[in-house]
């Protein structure tokens, strides 16, 4: 589980021929710890001005051969709580986030995403068009009304008589618990090519879960698997990518 829906894509990015969707597009590339080590030192090893040259494959994406302007890299934010992540750049731990569900998983089988994430709640709920076609997520911070949504009624009403002070304790009374948690770490960039002035913003994304709601069979199946490298299991890289060609 990530806090992103996350698609392994293919493509070429140097491609002249773009139709008018293609040349504002955003995704998300999945890469693995060496294309993600590699892309990072070639982004931030740069300072703001100078400029990137050559061929950069990640992920099965290619940035085109051709000169790329540093305009903007960005500080890191978030962050994992060992030293792994600080070689990333980013600061140790602290901003967590948890993913609240019932052993039966109503809500997520529903669509249904209940997040905390350093004491901040949010409900998205799934909204579909007419023809039945998902359309958007709405999203709920206010805590009554999200224990609301998900049926737990007097719990809403005793939270506003102030019986109960937060969202987390009005779930401890019910069977509804964490089922996934994990940090984030990431660093963005902004790049301009010079002959032709396309924008390209990338943000990498570094994700560690917390092996503490990991399911046993699957933990198991890493550790005969893997042995001592089932923790690089727990770790997962990832790349926005948002162009704008001109």
């Amino acid at each position: 589980l990530t806090h992103v829906p996350v698609q392994c894509v293919a493509g070429h990015m140097g491609s002249s021929a773009m139709s008018q969707q293609e040349a504002q597009a955003q995704r998300f590339v999945a890469v693995n710890e060496s294309e993600f080590k590699d892309l990072q030192a070639w982004l931030f090893g740069k300072c703001p001005g100078q400029t990137l040259r050559g061929r950069f494959n990640f992920g099965g994406w290619k940035l085109a051969e051709g000169s790329w302007d540093i305009l903007d890299p960005a500080q890191p934010t978030g962050g994992a709580s060992n030293g792994k992540s600080e070689a990333a750049g980013g600061r140790p731990g602290t901003s967590w986030e948890a993913y609240w569900d019932n052993d039966q998983h109503a809500l997520t089988k529903r669509g249904w995403w209940l997040r905390e994430r350093d004491g901040t709640w949010l409900l998205r709920q799934p909204v579909y068009g007419s023809s039945g076609a998902f359309s958007h997520y709405e999203q709920v911070t206010e805590e009554e009304e999200i224990l609301e949504r998900v049926g737990l009624v007097h719990h809403a009403e005793a939270m506003r008589k102030g019986d109960i002070l937060d969202l987390g304790r009005a779930l401890a009374q019910t069977t509804v618990g964490i089922f996934a948690r994990f940090s984030t770490s990431q660093r963005a960039c902004c790049l301009r090519n010079v002959s032709s002035s396309d924008m390209l913003a990338m943000r990498l994304v570094q994700t560690h879960f917390d092996v503490t709601y990991a399911e046993n069979t699957a933990t198991a199946e890493l550790l005969f698997g893997r042995g001592v490298r089932a923790r690089d299991a727990l770790w997962a890289y990832f790349v926005e990518v948002s162009l704008d060609r001109k």
